[in-house]
Order: C-alpha cells, then structure tokens, then sequence
C-alpha cells in the first residue's frame, strides 16, 4: 500500500513540485532578507513572510497531485492505468472550480501576508522604543528581601542592592537596568522569566540580607531570563565590612557575566556603617519625595562632616522637598561641601545642575555644563539626564532633548516619569503607536502607579480612543485612587448623559472632602458639558459663597474656572477682572486651565473692543505654537484646538477651520465643545464646519458602539456598587 502511494506522488510529480517550490521560497527569503532592512522593515518582517510561504506549501501539495504544467498549459493529471486515449488536456468544470479555490486561498495569504507588512512599524521607528535586550551582557539588579521582621532594615537591604547595581553600572560592557525600573518588582510573586521579560534582559541578580545587631548575612544568586541559576553564594560578616561584600558581589557578577571585563574596585571613601544606614533611610525616603529625608541626611552629615555622598543626597532633598521646606539657598551651601570634599561626584556636579536650572537664579549654560559633568563620571544617572533634559528644553532645542530622554529609557525603561516624558515626546511628534507602547509597557510592574493609567487615560482622550479612556477609568474607579472625573467626561465627550451624571453624583457622595469637589466645582460640570453655561457658572458662584475656605484653597484654578465661565456666558467685564488679577500672578502657560483663561480673556477684550490688548494677549500664545509647528511637535490634538480658538477669536475664520480640521485629524473629540461655544458662531454655517461636527458625530457614535459591547453599563454599576455601596 505505502509503496504503491509511493509510486503515484512520483508519478504524480508531486515530489518535483514539493522540491521547486522550497527552493523558490528559500530564494524568495533570501531576497527579502535582502531587502526588506533597505525598505525600513522590521526583522518581524521576515516572520510573516515565512508564515505564508509555510501556508502555501500544501496548497502547493494538491496543485502537483492534481495537475501537470505542460507546453500545453495547465492539465489535469491522469488517473493511474488511464488508457493512451485519455484526453489529458481536457479541463472539465470541476477542475476550473479547483483551481480557483486554491487560487483564492493564495490569494488570502498574500493579502493577509501584504497586510501585516504594510502595518508593521518601520525599523527606525522600533528601534526607538524600549524593547526586549535579553543581550548576554544585560542585567538588572533587584531589591534583596529583608528577612528580619524589622521594617527599618527595608532602606538597609535597598540600599545594599542599589551599591550593587551602582558599582555594576560602572563596568564598560555591561548594561545595567536602572533602580527604579528593578525596584518596581519588589516584594511581586513575578517569577524571573517575566521580569527579564518585562525589564528586557538576560540576567537578574536577586538575594536577601539577614541583619542581627552587628552581624549581617548576605545571600545572592545571578540567574538567567530562563530562571536556570549560574552562581550562588553567602556572606557572612560584620556591619564593618559591608562595603567589601557588596564590591565582592559586584566583582563576581561581572566575572560570570563578562569574564573578559576587568572589574575596577572601588575605593573611595567609606563612612561608618551606621552613618552609612541613617544615608540608606535618607536617600530612601528622598526617592518617595518624603520630606523626613532631611533629617535622616543631616544625621549623616553630623555623624560624618566627611562623608560627602551624604551632602548631596542633602542638598538635593532641600531642592527637592515640598515647597514650603524648600531651600535653595542653604542647599547651595551645603552642595559647596559636598564639592569640596569630592570635587568630582557626579552626585554633587547633578544636584548643582538642578540649583542652577531650578533655583531662584536659573543660569542654564553652567546648569547644563554641570549636568553634562555629572554624566561624563556617571553616565546611567537617570536623574541628571531628565534633568539636563529639561534644560536643552528650556532651550528650545527639542531634538537634542528627545536624545537625551530616549537614552534615559533605555537604562531605565519602566521608570514612571521618564516613560510618561518620553510618551509625551513621541505624541507630540505624531507617532501615536510609540506613545501608546511606552505608557503600555509602564502598566508592566506589579503595582503600577496611579499617574501611569492617568497619562494614558490622557493620551487616549487626546488621540479620539474614548472608549479605552473609559475602560482605563473604569480600572481607577475599582482601585479607589483618585475622582470619578475621568468616567464622567469620558461618558459625557460620548453624550451620554445618564452615566455622566452618575459619575459626577458619585463623586460628590464618596468625595466630599476632596478640594475639587467641596465648593462645587464638580456640581456644574453636567450643565457645563451640556452647553448650559448660565447654570453652570451660577452653580459655581453658590457653591463658592457656601465654602469660601474650600474655594480659595484651590486658587488660582478657581478663579481660572470662574472667569472662563464668566466670558462664555458674556459677562465680560467682570471676566476681565477675574482674569486679569489671576494670570497677573500666574503668568506661565503651564496648565489646560492657564490656557483656557487666556483664550476667554482674549475673548472678552474682544467682545468689549479692545482689539489691542487681545492681540497682546494671544501673541505669546501663538509664539509659542509656531515655535512648535517649526520644531514638528505639534501633534497633540488639544494644543492645535487651543490654536485654532486663538484664530477664531482673532477673527480668521479660515485659519481656526484649517487648525480644528488638523485638530479633528489629530483625534480632538470634544464636540459637546464645539456644539455650544459661542467663540465658533461666525462659522457655523459653514459647509466646512459643519461637516466636521458630522463627521465627529459618526465617530463618537461609533465610539458608544464599542462601550456597549465591551461591557453593559448597569453590569459594571451593579458590580461597582456591591463593592463600595450604592448611589444614595
């Protein structure tokens, strides 16, 4: 039987056809592998030509068994012991019926195959984006656990890895994960492949420290992305000789790793172990933006005047407190200490940096001159690059600060500030995929931060993604973090009322206390949204007059919202007022509320005929956009809406339809805006304006389409109010 099979497929040639058609697919592979990196394709690429060269080999199968290509064209292959009569050549009705079914499966592949090459992003985008570096020589150094039940040995044990990862960063040839982004999983049931999955790297070192009195028990373990383990041992020692075991630690790793990487030890200097402890708890609490980690840095340096770690830990706890405790001035005079003990510590050129970009006397050429010096001795300090980021910003040079913030990534990739910045950077460019990627991946650690879904929430309402706006709130309202504010406005851009309502009562029910929600903020946002402007401002000026406390506590966003309201329901003169004394004190375009004042107090200069000051009003804003659309960073859908309202109140109605149609492109979704602002009356019959709001009509319909499926509202209420009570 299987020799008699055997017979037909060489007769059949089906052999032959099987042997042609894997060579003219190892031909074709060898051409894209070729090519396809001078298109800007990605490796991925090549994958999904070779899914469909694999799908179409059986097709390629059952085309051999059945037919034969001759002089002739295509024929049907004769059945065995067919006479010599049999009309080869003879296609019957079946055949053609064969033929094009194999012939539209070919079709489907190649188009599905074309489809998938189209959508892949270009090599130069991916390569921009922080992604998987399971490269030999990657690491990443987690946080050892504490296994004493003393809480305070946390900051000890911390600190223990962190010198680690610090005297690892140091060795050229390894790459190192920043701290923040291999402290994220610490105390997380994550196993080791998915760290080194999410962090992107080949190795973890990971162990535990056991402290009792004086003595101190170390144990550590460097295994691979696989969890297999390639070293493993235990120290034992004195407090006194935990700088030798961390060095110790760091020498062996890098001979495990690198063997042909000299390991360079480290012989500065070393403080007594218990100062070394009060600076661990210090710099620990600086990290969480803990006030208390002044003190714990001034024991250090009065324990230790030496110790020059411990002053600029110090210093830059002065810069970076609350504001009420900061102090820029004593922090320069400790930093003058810190400098002079240590000339060249990258910590003391950063924290210098900072005084001078941020400090009451900015001088940013020797700002960036010292932060420059910080990353030539150190050059994976993340902090010193955000801040020289923010620098050549200040500077206007954006291209050479999305270098500086991508590489800040790169060592640190699930870092939730530099993420959220670098995701910012590439929307502002327009490249929507990268910006979705990078707040994605930040959603990676165990416990992500409340500011992580807040950004991307932002960023969907940005791009016109309101129905992942709302499931991404819908995340923040089970975590109880924050407000309802995001699911209401998210119901309320999709004009659906009910829903947006109960969101904001809830708010006000659950929240009393919450300063936004207190003197009535929340309570006119409903009739704000529905274009009720009248109602909405008497609301606010009620809830006002009942908590005046409340309210000022919140300045200046309540007389931004006050005088905003005040010019859109034309009471224009009293909005000058409001406006004109709060953007006095305020004077930066930092906020969507600063913004939104300017735009309402040009409006009513405006509306009163004082074109002149409107023009002055408006012209660093419009300043500020062109420096934008020059440098290509103005992407953002919000900031091109702000620019066209600035045209429209400047009286160019051609301008501010050309700039709310980019909006509209752009992903501006704000129609329950559009449909009542009185800034936009002189355009309404216009065709062009009135064919976007029905476009933005279409879009938002099918945006409540995709709310409805994915989820039945009263099925995510219900849910919501058996864990946290119902609506009263």
């Amino acid at each position: 039987m299987l020799s008699t099979f055997l017979k037909e497929l060489r007769r059949r040639r089906t052999f032959r056809t099987a042997g042609l058609y894997i060579v003219g697919a190892w031909l074709v592979m060898q051409v894209a592998d070729l090519f396809f990196p001078a298109w800007g394709l990605p490796d991925s690429a090549l994958n999904v030509l070779l899914i469909a060269a694999v799908l179409g080999f059986p097709i390629a199968l059952v085309f051999g068994w059945l037919f034969d290509i001759t002089d002739e064209g295509i024929v049907r292959t004769p059945p065995l012991n067919t006479s010599d009569e049999y009309e080869v050549s003879a296609l019957r009705g079946k055949d053609y019926a064969i033929l094009a079914a194999l012939g539209t499966m070919v079709v489907v592949i190649a188009l599905g195959g074309i489809g998938e090459l189209v959508t892949l992003p270009s090599s130069d985008e991916t390569s921009d984006v922080a992604v998987s570096r399971s490269a030999e020589n990657t690491i990443a150094v987690l946080p050892f656990a504490n296994t004493t039940r003393d809480p305070d040995n946390e900051a000890f044990c911390d600190g223990i890895s962190e010198e680690i990862l610090h005297m690892l960063g140091r060795v050229t040839g390894l790459q190192v994960i920043g701290r923040t982004s291999s402290f994220s999983f610490k105390n997380s049931d994550f196993g080791a492949t998915r760290i080194a999955t999410a962090l992107g790297v080949h190795y973890l070192l990971q162990g535990s420290v056991r402290r009792d009195g004086d003595d101190v028990r170390i144990t550590a373990s460097l295994v691979d992305k696989d969890g297999r383990q390639h070293w493993s041992q235990q120290f034992d020692r004195r407090m006194e000789g935990i700088f030798a075991i961390q060095s110790e630690i760091a020498e062996i790793v890098t001979a495990t790793i690198a063997p042909t990487i000299a390991f360079e030890t480290d012989d500065s200097y070393r403080p007594d172990p218990y100062v070394y402890q009060s600076y661990l708890a210090g710099r620990e609490l600086l990290r969480k933006r803990d006030d208390r980690a002044i003190e714990q840095l001034e024991k250090a340096t009065q324990l230790d005047p030496n110790y020059a770690e411990a002053h600029a830990e110090l210093a830059t706890a002065l810069m970076l407190a609350r504001t009420i405790n900061r102090d820029y001035a004593r922090a320069g005079q400790v930093l003058d200490t810190a400098l002079a003990l240590k000339p060249a510590l990258p910590r003391a050129l950063a924290a210098r940096g900072l005084l001078l970009s941020d400090g009451p006397e900015p001088d940013l050429q020797r700002a960036e001159e010292f932060l420059r010096a910080a990353l030539t001795a150190d050059p994976v300090m993340v902090d010193a690059m955000n801040w020289l980021g923010n620098v050549v910003s200040a500077n206007g040079r954006f291209e050479e600060e999305f270098v500086i913030r991508q590489r800040a990534v790169e060592i640190d990739p699930l870092h939730g500030v530099l993420g959220i910045n670098m995701a910012m950077m590439y929307a502002q460019r327009g490249r929507v995929a990268d910006a979705e990627h990078q707040l994605q991946r930040l959603l990676d650690v165990p416990d992500p931060p409340v500011i992580t879904y807040t950004q991307l929430r932002d960023f969907y309402e940005e791009t016109g993604q309101i129905a992942d706006m709302i499931a991404i709130e819908k995340v923040l309202a089970e975590k109880q973090e924050h407000t309802y504010f995001g699911l209401s406005f998210g119901y309320a851009l999709l004009e659906m009322w009910p829903d947006a309502d109960y969101w904001v009562k809830r708010s006000q029910q659950d929240l009393p206390d919450f300063p936004w929600i207190g003197f009535g903020l929340y309570g006119q946002l409903l009739p704000f949204w529905q274009g009720n402007y009248s109602l909405a401002l008497t609301q606010l000026e009620r809830g006002i007059a009942a908590a005046p406390d409340k309210a000022a506590a919140m300045e200046p966003v309540t007389a931004f919202v006050v005088g905003v309201r005040q010019a859109l329901v034309g009471r224009y003169a009293e909005a000058i007022v409001t406006l004109e004394a709060t953007l006095a004190d305020n004077p930066l375009f930092g906020s969507e509320y600063e913004v939104e004042a300017v735009l309402a107090l040009a409006w009513a200069y405006r509306q009163t005929g004082d074109i002149d000051r409107m023009r002055a009003t408006l012209a660093p804003l419009d300043a500020t956009y062109a420096r934008l659309e020059d440098a290509g960073t103005d992407h953002q859908s919000r900031i091109v809406y702000r620019y066209a309202v600035s045209a429209i109140v400047q009286g160019s109605p051609e301008l501010a339809l050309e700039r709310l149609s980019r909006a509209v492109d752009r992903g501006w979704r704000r129609l329950i805006v559009l449909r009542h602002d009185p800034r936009w009356d002189s355009v309404r019959g216009d065709a062009r304006f009135t064919a976007m709001v029905a476009r933005l009509e279409t879009e938002l319909a099918d945006e409540r389409t995709k709310v409805a499926a994915s989820e039945e509202r009263r099925d995510f209420i219900d849910s919501f109010e058996r864990q946290f009570g119902a609506l009263q």
